[in-house]
C-alpha cells in the first residue's frame, strides 16, 4: 500500500509507518532485520493520526471518524487500552512519559469539549470547554496546551491554556486570552519546548478564504507573550500569497521552523499589464 506517514524513534531501533485507508500501524524494528510488527485488527477504521511517548515505548493512535484513542505497546503491538470519548475525536495531544491523554471533540454535553485522562488511575479527571479545539502536545516538558475557542463565531479569539504535570497531580494555569482569530492548521511547539507556532492570517471571510497570512509566536516560559510574523515584517510583501504550512526544525537549538510559502506570479501581473496597456 502507499505509506502516508512515518516516524523514526529516537531512542530504538524503529520505523513507524502508517498506509493509506489502513486500519493498521507498522511497527519495523530495524535491529531484526526489518521485521514488522502491526497493531491490531480491533481498531474501527482508517488511522489518521498516531503519537508516541519521548521514549518511543507506546503508541496513541486515532482513526477516521472514531469516538476511541488506541493505545499500543511498540514492542509487540499490542492494544493496551481503548480511550473511549463521547463523540467523534477531533484532536489529541499526549504528555513526554505517556501518562496523560487531552482529547477534544464535539461534545454532546456542556463543559465536556476536552477531556483529560490520567492513565495511571484509568479514568477522566477533567471535563472543560464548550467547543473543540486543539491539543499541542510536548516534546520534553511535563505539560500540554490547549488552545481553544469559547464559542464557533466566526470571530470569536483563541485561547491558550497550559496544562502541567506532577507526579500523579495536574494543574491548569490561567488562561492566556489571544488575538487569535483564524487557525489555519494544528499548533505546535518547537523541538526546545520554548515556542508555540499558530499558522494565522489577519482577516477571513464567510466562504472559508483568508488573507494577509502571519504567524503567532507565543513564549512558553514568558507567560505566553505573543510576536505576529506576517509579509511586511518578514520584508516578503511584494511576493507572498500565502503560508501553506509550518513545521519544526531540528537543529542545533531546536528554535527553527520551516515554512513552505506560494507566491505572487509577478509574470502574470506583467501579462495582463501589457495586454490591458495594448489596448
Amino acid at each position: 500500500g502507499l505509506i502516508t506517514s512515518m516516524l523514526v524513534s529516537r531512542s530504538r531501533d524503529q520505523v513507524i509507518t502508517r498506509m493509506e485507508k489502513s486500519k493498521d500501524i507498522q511497527v519495523w524494528n530495524v535491529s531484526d532485520g526489518v521485521q514488522r510488527v502491526s497493531a491490531p485488527a480491533r481498531l474501527t477504521d482508517a488511522v489518521t493520526e498516531f503519537q508516541l511517548t519521548s521514549d518511543n515505548s507506546i503508541a496513541f493512535v486515532k482513526c477516521l471518524k472514531c469516538h476511541d484513542i488506541g493505545v499500543i505497546d511498540m514492542r509487540n503491538g499490542n492494544l493496551l487500552q481503548l480511550l473511549t470519548y463521547d463523540a467523534v475525536v477531533q484532536d489529541f495531544a499526549v504528555s513526554p512519559d505517556g501518562n496523560w491523554v487531552l482529547v477534544s471533540g464535539s461534545p454532546r454535553l456542556h463543559g465536556t469539549a476536552f477531556k483529560l485522562w490520567n492513565l495511571n488511575e484509568g479514568r477522566v479527571v477533567l471535563e472543560t470547554g464548550d467547543v473543540d479545539g486543539y491539543c499541542v502536545g510536548m516534546h520534553f516538558l511535563p505539560a500540554i496546551i490547549m488552545v481553544s475557542q469559547k464559542d464557533r463565531s466566526l470571530r470569536a479569539p483563541y485561547s491558550v491554556s497550559i496544562i502541567q504535570f506532577t507526579n500523579v497531580e495536574f494543574h491548569e494555569h490561567v488562561t492566556t486570552e489571544t488575538s487569535v482569530e483564524n487557525i489555519k492548521q494544528k499548533p505546535f511547539v518547537t523541538y526546545s519546548d520554548l515556542y508555540l507556532i499558530i499558522s494565522s492570517a489577519l482577516n477571513s471571510d464567510v466562504g472559508g478564504g483568508y488573507s494577509q497570512p502571519c504567524l503567532h509566536i507565543f513564549q512558553i516560559d514568558n507567560e505566553m507573550r505573543m510576536s505576529t510574523w506576517d509579509a511586511r515584517n518578514m520584508n516578503f510583501q511584494e511576493h507572498l500569497l500565502d503560508i501553506l504550512e509550518v513545521r519544526p526544525c531540528r537543529q542545533q537549538n531546536d528554535n527553527i521552523i520551516a515554512a513552505v510559502f506560494s507566491c505572487i506570479d509577478h509574470r502574470q501581473e506583467t501579462s495582463e499589464k501589457t495586454n490591458f496597456d495594448s489596448n
